[in-house]
């Protein structure tokens, strides 16, 4: 009996049992090739579609995310449900919250952390290096930042207080683009389009004469 790929649903012969039949150009080549091809165009229009997610709405937390020091100050710190879009296009969304244990502190120099959503979707810790001025880590490639955390020297326990915000809001939001119905031409554009243009059909007077 053939069997059939799980992910592009190929056709495959089973030499042991099919060895001996005919070659089907339809049904083992051109069937085979169209189904690859049309995996192609679907994951071409993936990366379309997230790449023109990122130009409408940008790049941010969406909701949430925030990062909450416990009730009873200690070393825990913990991130809230909430949404993320990637500078790559990619959302991601996070139903529970995440619990960190902030690394001990430093006896003589104080520390900035930071945690971050990674490029793969997961929410991450990172702690920095203790020093007199401490700078926060090198934020990796393709994250976003949550918030930073100054650990004191000698630290037992964070408060609200320790946890800076850094989360960027998206830049732009989906109602905006879908409430904004005026059409938007700037004195720039009315002099290109009148420099090019025959005075029958000059914008200021198209305007003053009522016909726009």
């Amino acid at each position: 009996m053939p069997t059939y790929t799980e992910r592009f649903n190929l056709l495959k012969k089973d030499p042991a049992t099919e060895g001996g039949d005919l070659f089907s150009l339809k049904d083992q080549l051109n069937d085979n090739l169209d189904k690859l091809d049309g995996a192609a165009k679907k994951t071409e229009l993936d990366e379309e579609l997230a790449t023109r997610q990122v130009e409408n709405i940008g790049h941010g937390v969406s909701t949430g995310l925030n990062v909450l020091a416990s009730a009873t100050p200690d070393l825990n710190a913990h991130v809230q449900p909430g949404v993320i879009y990637m500078p790559d296009g990619k959302r991601y969304k996070f139903s529970t919250a995440k619990p960190f244990t902030v690394p001990a502190a430093d006896a003589t120099n104080p520390r900035q952390d930071i945690i971050y959503v990674s490029s793969a979707g997961a929410i991450e810790y990172l702690a920095g290096t203790a020093a007199a001025t401490p700078a926060e880590p090198a934020l990796p490639s393709g994250a976003m930042p949550l918030y930073a955390v100054n650990v004191p020297a000698g630290a037992t326990a964070i408060d609200q207080s320790m946890l800076i915000d850094k989360r960027g809001a998206l830049k732009k939001t989906l109602a905006t683009h879908l409430s904004d119905t005026v059409s938007h031409v700037t004195q720039v554009d009315k002099d290109k389009w009148n420099a090019a243009s025959p005075k029958s059909n000059d914008l200021e007077i198209l305007y003053w004469m009522g016909a726009i």
